[in-house]
């Protein structure tokens, strides 16, 4: 199993981290705990996340994030890929 503790890498990141392995370790779970304060290395559209926001926002505000991130991704390629070419 593979648990990713996600943030800035704050204090508080680091406290979670340490209390994940020592709940990880107390139950005997074999598991690999990674801090991940790098936030581009999560995908922005990925399929747990519309799992969770389906659960704290309506529909409607789930497919205008969608929208809103897709577009927002794209363009920043199309200028990237401008200015870099």
């Amino acid at each position: 199993m593979q648990i990713k503790i996600l943030g800035p890498g704050c204090k508080k990141c680091d406290r979670t981290a340490e209390r994940v392995a020592t709940v990880v370790k107390a139950t005997g779970v074999d598991a690999r705990i990674e801090e991940v304060s790098d936030m581009m290395s999560v995908i922005a559209l990925s399929l747990p996340e519309m799992v969770i926001l389906r659960k704290v926002l309506k529909p409607r505000l789930v497919a205008a994030f969608i929208t809103v991130v897709a577009v927002g991704i794209l363009a920043v390629g199309y200028l990237f890929n401008a200015v870099w070419t």
